[in-house]
């Protein structure tokens, strides 16, 4: 004996019940199957349905879509002369090229475009794309996470701008225009007026004593000086120099040594130190140092006692390292070339004029700073290797490597940095208003770039440096995030991304225009914020200053704008699926399968007012879980008869004598999609007949130009019908929607007592249906949920069905 257990379905509002369990013979059964099927083939078996009583009574009508509104301001340039090019995609297009359209229209002028589309409830997020007279395409992301009502602006005078830090705007030397904090100079050191001569005179050897010697023009003085051990202070204007034959070169607390307008030091000595407590080194304007060996400053203990310092107001030259540490400090308002540079431990360089480094720096200080308000040029790499180090550039500096990925670095520019290459990792870079970082390479870690106002950070082959190979390598989140001054936005430009297929490699925020002129993966991105504008070319530029000499070229394809030719094509590549069960008001064995389809391929003609003149449509049959006769029908729920004026379709008919549009799409379901001769079982079960169905395409051609919003999915009432007896007819439709005039009875909104539907539309291609005789809720374990949470959770629970429960082709 089987059990079935038969619902009796309840009035709107009643609580669940099961009236009754009746135990029938199998051969009664049999009888009573065959009676309701009218033929002799596999039928729909009876099972004993249990429904989970814990989906609640309401109003829920297991929508798993939703209705979202959307203002777009573009970004008109043309005096509302030209129309521009919306679309909105529900993926990013410049990362992913199979991103959907979801809707599209023009604007032009101040007015938006405004959209009302029906989308899943699975995404979160709309890409806007705006496509300019000049076919420029730029994207915006809109986060629809929360609420149903949107705007998205291109407008540059209407994007939010933060304030703005403390960095200075430059297009010349800040020596020039600002007084620095360290702005000294050696003629603060003058010759005093009391001091003891070393003249030509001079044939032994001299040490130095705590008091002032000078050295006058015309004298040179060849290893005839011992600096000794107290606080000298050597004033020179001819020539001193120091040869490996010198006894001794160190310098006590307080030694000076100051070089004249005219004066000359030269040292050769291995391994010269100035390592004590404020020694100094002061070449006034027309003075030269030339130090032909490696020199270490350093000496200091806190800002109140520091090292050795040297102060350049006229020429220093340099073929061996500059090793600096504790406190030491270099001071360059004239011209200093030197070979390589070490810096470490609290340590300062200040450069106000032109510093050239032949080949390397390395900086691992500790809070130290190097400072470049001029020209400051680097041969080889300069590497920081600690968090603390702060490298700040106010004119021009130019490195064939700036490498931070050791250790990190606060890099602040508020001019020009020109590089062949930038490694960063986990430190922090500040590009100030009208500024211009440029790179053929740059590889970034977890760090962090702001970008202020007009300011330019570009990725692109310099024509400066040998190599040619341009390439951009984020990973770990690298953040851009830029910060808009009026209707100044700050530009990216990477020419090419050598790993775009990296997860999670970094993020855009704020406001800030990013233009990928290569190749991107779908999740290279992870955060993109919607004051971000996407493109693959400049679409705003920045404005020209002394520090850009970079300032791209507007692109597009010719300068000429047009305008769009109407009517426009819009499609639509979004794909639902249909599963609904054939036995309303009974619940049948509530498998979802009796009919299943797929609608695609949607297509819209549309005039210059954004209206739809010919809508078009395809259909997929894919099972039919039902043993009795089904008709297909398609109701426009916006659409009073008479809004058609023309059909064309293989099967599609208008039916007449409807309040509303209604169109049969397949008179017999069976015959019509499967070419079945009976109601037989099709593509639900081992035991079911296996067939293919054919796409079937539809074109409705309108009476007058209609709101495309009257054509949201949400407005197309697809449904089937069982029984016509002519004067009213048993449909099912999904849960919420109204039957049409054919029906006489009440349905209740096809949402029933227990707050069941007979009907569930799926935005997915992918959807598995539920086996023969598996209940919907067995099929997908967290439908239940879904259901009783009204939609809140488990939004996609028909991504996750259980595989021995659902049906596969």
């Amino acid at each position: 004996m089987l059990k079935i257990i038969i619902f009796a379905p309840p009035k709107k509002g009643q609580k669940k019940v099961i009236n009754m369990i009746k135990k029938v013979s199998f051969s009664l059964l049999v009888t009573m199957m065959l009676f309701m099927s009218g033929c002799v083939n596999i039928v729909d078996p009876p099972v004993e349905v249990v429904i989970d009583n814990t989906i609640p009574d309401g109003s829920f009508d297991y929508s798993t879509v939703k209705t979202l509104n959307m203002s777009i301001y573009i970004d008109d340039k043309y005096n509302s002369e030209y129309n521009y090019y919306v679309e909105l995609l529900d993926a990013n297009p410049f990362t992913n090229p199979m991103a959907n359209v979801l809707n599209a229209g023009v604007t032009k002028g101040s007015s938006p475009f405004n959209s009302e589309m029906t989308i899943a409830q699975t995404i979160t997020k709309i890409y806007v794309r705006q496509t300019d007279p000049l076919q420029r395409k730029s994207v915006k992301v809109v986060n629809i996470e929360q609420g149903s009502s949107f705007i998205c602006d291109f407008r540059t005078s209407s994007s939010s701008s933060a304030a703005a830090q403390s960095v200075t705007k430059s297009d010349e030397p800040v020596s020039s225009k600002t007084v620095d904090a360290y702005l000294e100079s050696a003629s603060s050191y003058p010759l005093p007026s009391t001091y003891t001569t070393l003249d030509a005179g001079t044939t032994s050897m001299v040490t130095l004593m705590a008091s002032n010697y000078y050295v006058p023009a015309g004298v040179t003085l060849v290893d005839k000086i011992n600096t000794g051990w107290q606080g000298f202070s050597l004033y020179i204007s001819g020539k001193v120099v120091f040869t490996n034959a010198t006894a001794d070169f160190y310098c006590s607390s307080n030694a000076k040594f100051v070089i004249l307008s005219g004066g000359e030091l030269v040292i050769e000595r291995a391994g010269t130190s100035l390592s004590q407590v404020k020694v100094l080194v002061a070449v006034n304007e027309g003075g030269k140092l030339t130090i032909n060996t490696n020199l270490s400053l350093g000496g200091g203990y806190n800002d109140a006692n520091p090292g050795a310092k040297i102060i350049n107001d006229g020429i220093v030259d340099m073929s061996g390292k500059l090793s600096m540490a504790n406190y030491a400090m270099v001071i360059n308002n004239g011209t200093m070339n030197i070979n390589e540079m070490d810096i470490t431990n609290y340590t300062k360089v200040i450069n106000h004029s032109t510093l050239n480094i032949a080949t390397n720096v390395r900086m691992s200080t500790n809070n130290g700073l190097f400072r470049n308000n001029n020209i400051l040029m680097v041969g080889g790499t300069f590497i920081t290797t600690n968090t603390k180090c702060t490298v700040e550039n106010n004119h021009y500096f130019q490195v064939t490597k700036l490498d931070a990925y050791n250790c990190g670095i606060n890099l602040i520019n508020n001019c020009q940095i020109k590089a062949q290459e930038i490694t960063i990792q986990q430190g922090t870079i500040t590009c100030g208003d009208g500024s211009l970082i440029g790179c053929e390479k740059f590889t970034g870690a977890d760090a962090k770039v702001t970008m202020m106002g007009n300011s330019m950070f570009a990725v692109v082959d310099l024509k400066l440096f040998p190599t040619t190979e341009v390439s951009f390598n984020t990973t770990r989140n690298t953040t851009f995030t830029g910060v808009q001054d009026g209707t100044d936005i700050p530009l990216l430009i990477i020419e090419n991304v050598s790993n775009p297929t990296e997860r999670n490699a970094m993020s855009l925020n704020g406001n800030i225009q990013a233009v990928f002129e290569g190749t991107v993966g779908d999740n290279y991105l992870k955060n993109i914020q919607s004051g971000v504008t996407l493109s693959d070319e400049p679409v705003y530029g920045v404005d020209e200053c002394g520090c850009n000499d970079l300032i791209p070229e507007n692109g597009g394809e010719g300068d000429d704008p047009h305008d769009i030719n109407f009517p426009i094509q819009v499609a639509d590549n979004s794909v639902y699926t249909f599963a609904m069960e054939d036995r309303w008001p009974d619940y049948g064995d509530y498998d979802m399968n009796d009919v299943v389809f797929q609608i695609s391929g949607f297509n819209y003609t549309q005039n210059s007012s954004n209206e739809v003149t010919q809508f078009s449509f395809d259909i997929l049959p894919i099972a039919a879980g039902s043993t009795i006769k089904t008709t297909v029908c398609l109701q426009f729920d916006e659409l009073a008869s008479g809004s058609i004026s023309g059909l064309t379709g293989v099967m599609g008919s208008r039916e007449v004598g409807q309040a509303k549009e209604n169109l049969t799409l397949f008179p017999d379901f069976h015959f019509d999609a499967f070419g079945q001769t009976s109601h037989i079982l099709v593509n639900t079960s081992s035991r079911a007949v296996s067939a293919t169905s054919s796409t079937y395409t539809y074109t409705v051609t309108f009476s007058s130009p209609i709101a495309k919003s009257k054509l949201n999915i949400n407005k197309l009432n697809f449904y089937i019908y069982l029984v016509n007896d002519g004067t009213d007819r048993k449909e099912v439709h999904l849960g919420g929607f109204a039957p049409s005039s054919k029906v006489q009875s009440s349905t209740y909104g096809y949402i029933d007592g227990n707050n069941m539907v007979w009907g569930i539309m799926i935005p997915s291609g992918d959807f598995a249906y539920p086996k023969e005789s598996v209940t919907i809720t067995n099929a997908y374990p967290n439908f239940t949920n879904w259901a009783t949470s009204f939609g809140a959770n488990n939004v996609d629970w028909y991504l996750f069905p259980n595989s021995a429960g659902v049906f596969h082709l």
